[in-house]
């Protein structure tokens, strides 16, 4: 059986995503933004674009 370290596994994604968004930086190209509609005030839901903003901003998209 193959045991999966999935924390180690997000942090090489998101690490790679990093360096993507950087070269582009430096490419003087368009970056990537995140854009979210969100419709009604649902705690979950603010929670989960709450974690999602967070998850951007670790990579530097806007």
């Amino acid at each position: 059986m193959i045991l999966l370290d999935g924390f180690q596994v997000a942090q090489d994604r998101n690490l790679t995503l990093k360096k993507e968004i950087d070269q582009l930086k430096v490419d003087g190209k368009r970056l990537p933004h995140l854009a979210i509609i969100l419709i009604g005030e649902n705690p979950a839901s603010l929670s989960y674009v709450k974690g999602k903003g967070k998850a951007c901003d670790l990579v530097g998209i806007k």
